[in-house]
């Protein structure tokens, strides 16, 4: 569903009768709100005054149930070792979407989508909040520059940023390579007996890309998978996508499981290039090279009947 009218707060009579705030006095609002957090106010007084939409937004994926398809995630980030998002803000979010969580691990859809709009954690690939509040991922999915925009309130009022950016990252987990994610550049799975993680990388013809990241529990294909992440990339080159297998199977993108560790090990991994696309928004073809490597599409496809619990979905 394509985003209309940008208002300051959800489902509100009064908001329609003011002028919309413009995009970038909303996202000021949430620079503002970020900074506050950070030096210790109160989130839940600065986000109702600065941000009223998030309160809002986050009761509708809690009644909807949408909290349900997101695994859960660490805030601390696996490159900086720190906190992304603020003790006070996580809690209260949990609180928001009467989500029970623990101290750093809590539901990956409230961290990802609406925590990192208030982070301030400056990481190498930039602010967090840039995949919502930039155009980047939009393009890589082949949608509008400002569907991720977290005040821009859609057709139906029921309707937040978690759905949106649920909608548009889930399809890419599908089961089979080839047969949901058959425009997916390279896709990466890695499991053991308990824990099955998979990777898409999705390009559009721009060149923008986006990888989708999710979970879930064994090797059960009745079991769905769970969201953990999507992010934009900067380039989906041939060189990146091999690099994508270069290290050994493991929990990724802050990624938490009950009783491992961030960042385990995994005792498996198969994965697939189908195309790159660089700078110049050509398609070239990926490699094929040995198991525990890139290898071909159609011999994954046929690989998939012999593993336990797999098959098509």
């Amino acid at each position: 569903m394509q985003p209309t009218e940008p208002l300051s707060t959800l489902g509100s009579a009064a908001a329609a009768d003011r002028e919309p705030a413009s995009p970038r006095a909303s996202l000021d609002a949430v620079l503002r709100a970020s900074a506050a957090i950070a030096s210790g106010d109160d989130p839940a007084a600065v986000t109702a005054q600065s941000t009223p939409w998030l309160a809002a937004q986050v009761a509708a994926d809690a009644a909807a149930g949408r909290f349900a398809l997101w695994a859960e995630s660490t805030v601390i980030d696996e490159h900086s070792g720190t906190a992304v998002v603020e003790r006070a803000l996580f809690d209260l979010l949990h609180e928001l979407a009467g989500i029970r969580a623990a101290w750093p691990v809590g539901n990956a859809g409230l961290l990802h989508v609406y925590g990192y709009l208030f982070s301030e954690e400056e990481t190498p690939f930039g602010y967090k909040r840039e995949r919502w509040t930039g155009g980047g991922l939009a393009a890589a999915l082949d949608l509008p520059p400002k569907h991720f925009s977290p005040w821009t309130v859609p057709v139906h009022e029921s309707e937040s940023l978690l759905q949106r950016v649920t909608d548009a990252a889930l399809p890419w987990l599908g089961e089979v390579p080839g047969a949901s994610c058959a425009e997916a550049a390279a896709w990466v799975d890695e499991w053991d007996d308990t824990v099955f993680a998979r990777t898409r990388v999705v390009t559009a013809a721009t060149g923008a890309a986006a990888l989708v990241y999710g979970v879930r529990d064994g090797l059960d294909t009745r079991i769905p998978m769970r969201l953990v992440t999507i992010f934009p990339l900067a380039a989906a080159s041939a060189e990146w996508l091999r690099s994508l297998r270069s290290g050994p199977p493991r929990l990724r993108y802050n990624l938490a499981v009950a009783g491992r560790e961030p960042g385990a090990a995994l005792r498996h991994s198969r994965s697939g290039v189908r195309r790159a696309v660089g700078a110049s928004g050509a398609g070239e073809q990926g490699p094929r090279v040995a198991q525990h490597g890139l290898v071909d599409h159609a011999a994954i496809v046929a690989e998939d009947a012999r593993l336990p619990g797999r098959g098509r979905q």
